[in-house]
């Protein structure tokens, strides 16, 4: 099943075979804080909606996101907890800076970005 949904960061898209998490450009031009409970929503978002996530790949889009803050890792960290622990998740329009702060911040086991 293919379809849109929004939790705060994210915008996510799914289509038969990908699930894409986004940034929402206007929640971090607000400076939205994200919840401290983002994993657990996210969980929830999972099990409500299980017939857009299923066994998809799963891709973080850093498109419109020119630099990284801790508050985004923590979120990319949080997709990555709700995945299977099987499930990759890749990350896409990753910038130098930002794939060299997941391999200082060693998150690069985390995530794929080949």
């Amino acid at each position: 099943m293919n379809g849109k949904l929004e939790l705060s960061p994210f915008l996510i898209r799914s289509t038969e075979s990908q699930v894409t998490f986004r940034f929402d450009p206007a929640s971090l031009e607000n400076g939205y804080e994200y919840p401290a409970t983002l994993e657990t929503l996210l969980r929830q978002l999972v099990g409500e909606h299980a017939e857009m996530f299923g066994d998809r790949e799963v891709l973080i889009d850093l498109e419109n996101l020119p630099a990284i803050s801790s508050k985004q890792l923590g979120a990319m960290l949080a997709v990555r907890k709700t995945c299977a622990p099987h499930q990759k998740v890749r990350v896409m329009n990753l910038r130098p800076n930002v794939s060299e702060l997941l391999r200082v911040t060693k998150l690069e086991d985390f995530f794929d970005w080949s």
